[in-house]
């Protein structure tokens, strides 16, 4: 496929497209996973209680 080609049959906009949208979802992923590891040392680290302020950040609902 020449470039020309590919500029006409929209390749390049969907390259673009799919790329920002694998960047969602490895970021998605990405806070997914810290999530887990956060409840995972909570429970390990802080499970007696603790006055770490940021145990009592509202959680966003979404």
């Amino acid at each position: 496929m020449s470039t020309n080609d590919a500029r006409r049959s929209g390749y390049w906009s969907r390259s673009s497209r799919s790329q920002t949208d694998e960047r969602r979802k490895a970021f998605r992923l990405l806070v997914e996973v810290l999530a887990v590891a956060d409840e995972r040392r909570r429970e390990r680290f802080c499970s007696g209680g603790c006055g770490h302020w940021w145990h009592n950040l509202p959680v966003a609902d979404g």
